[in-house]
């Protein structure tokens, strides 16, 4: 068995000047730290599974746990089908559809008309299929028994029954019937409020006056449909999705487990960004280390000694920022922020330059770790980074433990400035930013300088 690795990161091991003899394990080194990064970045303590039922009061309010963008489907859907309703069928006129259907009215009229005059004070029981043939020989629009109750009626009550149907007829001609909408037509008939003979009669002179061209309608409203663009609804971390005190609705269950579901793809794809960018910041220390401290690539105790710290400071950072988000606490986070004690230790045990390095790298990795509350990295990258500077300009190691704590006061002091200048920046106005917010923010910041200090201290 060789110690050679494999061709694909031979040539960038090379470049580091790594020995053949030792590449194999600095390679195997390297894949527990990545993948350590990698799992420290990807791991997210918190769960969003809701339990919520419709109807019910809601005693606490649910908080989005990130950035969320989805497409609400069924808020489009509904948008879309409003469009394609309102997308009137493509119709042809059929030509003289109307003469055609008043002249069958009107010859339907003057046959009832000649059955009144002959039967009008006669037996109407002896009528039989062929007595009424000879009166209607076709468009017969009246059964036997309607035909019966038609000749009982007065003269004045027949006359307005022709009358008020023709009229009726006559504005029915003026709309739009194809072989879709004409059951609706004759349905719509029992609202006009005329007789039952007259109603009959309408309903059965009615009849098709255009022909609807399907594949145009069709392709009109797939237009309409398409033209509808997705509803999206966006959710920021830390915005109230349900309130508290209010009841449950369909739709604020609809957008919790939309939420729900957007955050487990969102998960892989969190994955695959995790490789690249841990992958991408350790390819960049490598080259820091290779073109400025070439001697800590060859001792792997120091070697694992920086890994580890930056290992620790990272894990301990999401831990830290965890709870402070959990117990809706932000100051919690900047009190027990542990990159200045991270940034001072490694520049006592290693080196002051890779320690100004290693807090950058933190800083950018927090921002990943943070998403939208970027206060906690920034007020820790400032104070990380000045912390190792303000050890560099201390020179010497004569009065170490003085020397950590006096610079732990001095990172106390620079949290309190940063963390009022971030506040400044966030308050909507000077009613809210008082006496009270700038003493917590003095408080957190020297509480985590002074903290840096004894913990510097007792791990030397």
């Amino acid at each position: 068995m060789t110690d050679k690795p494999s061709r694909i990161p031979e040539t960038f091991l090379n470049w580091l000047e790594v020995p053949q003899v030792r590449q194999r394990p600095f390679l195997f080194h390297m894949g527990i730290f990545l993948g350590l990064v990698i799992l420290i970045l990807y791991i997210d303590p918190s769960s969003f599974n809701p339990e919520v039922v419709e109807g019910t009061l809601q005693h606490k309010p649910i908080i989005c746990p990130r950035n969320i963008t989805f497409v609400d489907d069924r808020k489009t859907e509904e948008m879309r089908r409003q469009a394609e309703e309102k997308i009137e069928p493509l119709v042809t006129p059929l030509e003289r559809a109307e003469q055609d259907q008043m002249s069958k009215f009107d010859l339907f009229q003057e046959r009832l008309a000649l059955l009144y005059a002959d039967w009008k004070d006669k037996d109407a029981g002896e009528w039989n299929e062929t007595l009424i043939a000879s009166y209607f020989p076709k468009d017969r629009l009246l059964d036997m028994e309607a035909l019966r109750e038609t000749i009982t009626l007065s003269r004045t009550d027949f006359d307005r029954v022709k009358t008020y149907a023709r009229r009726i007829l006559a504005n029915y001609t003026q709309r739009t019937i194809t072989a879709r909408n004409l059951e609706t037509m004759k349905n719509s008939v029992d609202k006009e409020g005329a007789s039952k003979i007259a109603r009959d009669i309408i309903r059965k002179s009615l009849m098709i006056n255009a022909i609807e061209d399907e594949k145009q309608t069709r392709q009109s409203r797939e237009a309409a449909r398409e033209s509808v663009r997705p509803v999206v609804r966006s959710f920021q971390k830390g915005q109230q999705i349900v309130d508290q005190g209010v009841f449950i609705t369909a739709d604020d269950i609809y957008v919790l487990r939309a939420i729900e579901k957007q955050i487990r793809k969102n998960r892989l794809l969190s994955l695959f960004g995790n490789i690249l960018l841990s992958t991408l910041l350790i390819g960049t220390l490598l080259a820091h280390l290779r073109l400025t401290r070439h001697s800590l690539l060859r001792d792997f105790p120091q070697f694992r000694l920086m890994g580890g710290l930056l290992i620790g400071a990272l894990f301990l950072s999401k831990v830290v920022f965890y709870f402070s988000s959990t117990l809706d606490h932000p100051g919690l986070a900047i009190l027990l922020s542990p990159m200045p004690a991270a940034g001072l230790l490694t520049a006592i045990l290693i080196d002051s330059q890779v320690a100004l390095f290693h807090q950058m790298l933190l800083g950018i990795l927090l921002f990943a770790i943070t998403e939208a509350n970027a206060r906690f990295a920034i007020v820790s990258l400032i104070s990380g980074v000045l912390g190792v500077l303000f050890w560099t300009a201390a020179g010497g190691k004569a009065n170490l433990r003085g020397t950590v704590g006096w610079t732990g006061f001095k990172i106390g002091i620079i949290n309190s400035v940063a963390l009022n200048a971030l506040m400044m920046l966030d308050v909507e106005s000077t009613s809210t930013f008082g006496l009270r917010e700038i003493g917590m923010a003095i408080g957190y910041g020297m509480g985590n300088g002074i903290l840096t200090g004894i913990l510097v201290n007792g791990l030397l």
